[in-house]
Formats: C-alpha cells, structure tokens, sequence
C-alpha cells in the first residue's frame, strides 16, 4: 500500500513538471487586489497587457513548443510572470502572452524580441524591448517606453503625466499628452502632436523632428537634429521666446522676421525673437536640416 501511494505521488509530481506541448494554450489567473505591480518577462513573442475593470490578473499563453514554461509567482503586491526555456532561445518561435490586469496595476514589460501593446493601464508603466514595436496607451502618471530596434507609439488622454519615449532605430510617435516629454530616435522620425505639455525635449540623431499642436502658452520646448529637418507648428495660444539655428539648411519662418545668417560668408542661420506675452520658450537646432515654424 505505502508503495502504491508512493508511486501515485510521484507521477503526480512529473506531471506537474512536464513541459507543455507545442501551440498549448495555458491558463493562470491570480487574485491581486485594486493595484498590483506586474512585471512580464518573455524573450520571444507577441504580448498584450489590458488593463480593466478587475481585482484578478488572468493569463493566457501561447507556448511555442514543448520546452517553454510559463511561470507566476506572487510575493506580496507583486506578480512576477516569465516566459523559461530550457535549452537557451536559439532559431525558436516565441510565446504569445495575453495578459488582463486591474486597471490601477503598475506594469512592466521586458523583452527580447517581441511587439508590445497596453492598453487601459492607468497606473506607472515601464516597457521595452530590444528588437520589435511597441504601442502603449497611457492615462498620465509615469511611463518609460522604448525599443532599440523598432517603432514606438505612445497615445494619451490630456492627464498630467512624465514620459521617456526612444528608439534606437525606428520611428516615435506621441500624442495627447499633457505634462512632460522627452522623445529621442538615433535613426528614426519623432513626431509630436496635440498635446498639453509644459515641457518637451525632442532629439534625433538621424531623422526628422515634427511638432504640432502642442496647446500650453507657456511651454518650454527643445528640439535637436543633427542630420534632419524640424519641422514645427505652435499652437494660437503659445507666447514666449524663440531661438533657432542650423548650421548647413534653411530657417522658414510663417510669421515674424526673417533669419539672418551667423557669418557674411558661413552657410549657418539664426532667428532670434519675442512672440506674444507668454513666459514660453521655443528652442530648435539642426546641424545638417531645414526649419520651418508656422503658427496655427
């Protein structure tokens, strides 16, 4: 009897410890409370986080194959999820993960080579991966998202919030935002638009600026390009001072005076001027671009 018990609890145990097999979906759902802090680790693969109306977080995963495990882990607010292999991830598919968390969580997405998208989080998100797309949906607070091979979307909804937003290679694009930005691309466009920001700070190294409809009369705007153009549309309301230069391209100025050249016989231009009544300040450099700013 002993050595039947035995036996029983030791295919039990292998069970449990059995790999799952390829394109298994597997399951996990954990009560957590209003404001769980999450963190998803998972070096292939596609994942989704969404934020609703709940006090679980549910999980489902699309195992690649037999040698992909997904494990939860909990200690206390926390909720760790990762995406284990054995064997290394070499000339592998990855794992899709769909991940449901309450609204109020706090999340953080790493991983290797996958596109990322959340949406309805509103609590501080921090996500980033080296080589794939991200689209993040943020409700203000703080948000870092970024890719080192790869786009990066950022859509808000006018709450007061500070964002660090880049790519190595791949384009930037941010919108609705209110509060503070910073966005950067090495070799890729940044693109701002219909914001309430009181600060932005915008660089590319290899790559085109767009700014347009930012609405604060006081902001506080920088825009560097070393091989790009910069292009610029302030809002009706914005009044402040204005600073810009380029040393090899063209200053289009929609209104106000005409640039002026840095040397009689040097290819560099400036604009240098007060606008409206406002404490704003708009600041623009390209080393090798064209400048155009228009008001709306």
């Amino acid at each position: 009897m002993k050595t039947k018990n035995k036996t029983i609890l030791t295919l039990a145990a292998l069970l449990v410890a059995l790999p799952a097999a390829a394109g298994e979906e597997v399951r996990r759902s954990l009560p957590t409370g209003d404001a769980p802090d999450v963190r998803i680790i998972s070096p292939t693969g596609d994942i989704v986080v969404m934020g609703e109306s709940t006090t679980n977080v549910e999980i489902v995963a699309e195992l690649a194959n037999s040698k992909q495990r997904l494990e939860v882990s909990e200690r206390g607010n926390e909720v760790l999820i990762e995406i284990s292999k054995s064997g290394g991830w070499q000339k592998d598919h990855g794992t899709d993960l769909v991940v449901t968390v309450p609204r109020a969580a706090s999340v953080v997405v790493e991983a290797a080579s996958a596109d990322i998208n959340v949406e309805g989080v509103r609590g501080t998100l921090r996500v980033a991966t080296a080589s794939g797309d991200v689209d993040v949906e943020t409700f203000g607070g703080k948000l870092k998202a970024r890719s080192t091979s790869g786009d990066v979307v950022v859509t808000g909804h006018m709450q007061e919030g500070e964002a660090w937003v880049g790519s190595t290679s791949g384009d930037v694009d941010v919108s609705e935002l209110a509060g503070r930005l910073s966005a950067s691309s090495v070799s890729g466009d940044v693109a701002i638009s219909d914001g309430q920001l009181d600060r932005v700070r915008a660089t590319a190294t290899s790559g085109d600026i767009y700014i347009q409809g930012l609405r604060g009369k006081n902001a506080d705007i920088e825009a560097d390009a070393v091989s790009g153009d910069i292009d610029i549309t302030l809002g009706s309301a914005f009044g402040g001072r204005i600073e810009v230069s380029t040393l090899n391209g063209r200053i289009d100025n929609c209104f106000g005076p005409k640039p002026q050249r840095t040397s009689r016989y040097g290819p560099g231009r400036i604009l240098k001027f007060d606008h409206g009544t406002g404490s704003g300040r708009l600041e623009l450099e390209t080393v090798n671009g064209g400048i155009e700013i228009c008001m709306e």
